[in-house]
């Protein structure tokens, strides 16, 4: 059994670009919403099932942002229960 299958990179390379930038705003968004913690441990993805996630930040509202690679979809979910999310497809540059 395969833990992973290939992933060739001609398949998904237009993808990169797009990825690289969702990631870039959203860190900026970790950035400015979190607490600062030294060596900028207050910022990373961690890993999720289905993709990747901010965890909690923010103080009012609470909020976590996850990017769901399985759905493709970003998704924003606050401590008090509202959500909103978007497909990642067709956003490319």
């Amino acid at each position: 059994m395969e833990l992973f299958p290939p992933i060739p990179y001609e398949g998904w390379s237009d993808t990169i670009p797009t990825l690289h930038r969702f990631v870039q705003v959203i860190g900026k968004v970790r950035l400015a919403a979190s607490s600062r913690r030294n060596h900028w441990w207050n910022v990373p993805f961690h890993l999720t099932g289905r993709g990747i996630t901010t965890r909690p930040m923010g103080l009012d509202p609470t909020f976590a942002v996850d990017f769901d690679f399985v759905g493709h979809r970003l998704l924003v979910n606050t401590l008090d229960g509202r959500s909103v999310s978007f497909p990642l497809a067709d956003h490319s540059r």
